[in-house]
């Protein structure tokens, strides 16, 4: 830094000690050190940001994912208040543009932790896809019974009959409480017209959603991007230091040889592009980097809407087709 004529800001410097996870550390290792710069001592965290992403001591990237979660939530309310003043074509732009890009920013770094992990900053996507592309005027509906809510009993379908079990919006309070209406009786509706029936509490599913607007889940955000950044790599053999990680195998030059299974970017690139040739049934090298994208999408789209149904399962988010 001296020869380079270059200054450390020693206010915004830290150290981190990162210790095997399956071995125990030894006592006061971590008191034992002082690390100073020009008698200046520098301070000890357990997690930082560096270039927008959150490091933990642990490589967990449990920080990261909670802080992330907060953001997309905090951006779901911001696209909310705008939604009803931009006309609809731009829902997709504005989704890619406040929302996704948030989303998959890093994400080969620390999108390869388990699902679960990822389950809130999934459960934030569903919400931004709901407010953008949802059913409104179905939403709306819930809220216009006489209880304002989607009660039990309280309901009458479009012909007018009264119906306890019906999945069709309702609008029209039941007859008890249009006859207290009519008589002017100011008490509190009967209990069996205020309760919150399932049809309140049902949430619209998102998978036909993202189906019809082609849109990846975040689990296949990451496998998208990850296995295009391998390809790049692997392609312009730049950086050095990442290229060098990755080996091909003697006996398939289309394939890598996976170093020790991990949660780092490459034993999950080199894995997830094996995967990828083998369950896709592609052979031999696919040519072009564009065309990889092109097909790499169409397999993961095909993947992540089968088999044809609204629930969501593992098979969503770790096969090709």
């Amino acid at each position: 830094m001296r020869h380079n004529l270059l200054h450390i800001n020693v206010k915004k410097s830290c150290y981190m000690y990162f210790s095997p996870t399956k071995r125990k550390t030894i006592d006061n290792t971590e008191n034992d050190l002082n690390l100073e710069i020009d008698g200046i001592p520098i301070k000890q965290v357990t997690e930082t940001k560096f270039l927008g992403v959150i490091i933990d001591d642990k490589l967990s990237w449990t920080p990261h994912i909670e802080k992330l979660t907060k953001k997309l939530n905090s951006i779901c309310g911001r696209i909310y208040r705008i939604k009803n003043s931009l006309p609809s074509q731009l829902y997709k732009q504005i989704y890619h543009t406040l929302f996704e890009s948030h989303l998959g920013y890093g994400i080969t770094v620390w999108g390869g932790v388990s699902i679960n992990k990822l389950s809130p900053l999934f459960l934030a996507q569903k919400k931004c896809v709901r407010i953008l592309f949802g059913d409104s005027e179905a939403f709306s509906d819930k809220f216009k019974t006489c209880s304002r809510s989607r009660p039990i009993q309280c309901s009458i379908n479009k012909k007018g009959q009264i119906s306890n079990e019906s999945t069709i919006p309702h609008i029209k309070p039941c007859s008890i409480c249009i006859s207290l209406r009519k008589t002017g009786d100011k008490q509190a509706r009967p209990h069996r017209c205020q309760i919150l029936g399932a049809e309140f509490h049902s949430r619209e599913s998102t998978k036909p959603i993202f189906q019809s607007k082609e849109l990846m889940t975040v689990h296949n955000i990451y496998r998208y991007r990850c296995i295009t950044e391998t390809m790049k790599i692997v392609k312009s053999h730049q950086p050095i230091s990442m290229y060098s990680l990755f080996k091909k195998s003697e006996l398939r030059d289309d394939r890598f040889v996976t170093p020790h299974s991990s949660h780092n970017f490459a034993y999950k690139g080199a894995n997830l592009w094996n995967r990828f040739l083998e369950q896709s049934n592609a052979r031999g090298k696919i040519g072009s980097l564009g065309s990889i994208k092109s097909r790499l999408k169409l397999s993961i789209m095909k993947a992540q809407h089968q088999p044809d149904n609204i629930n969501w399962q593992d098979l969503n988010f770790n096969t090709f087709l």
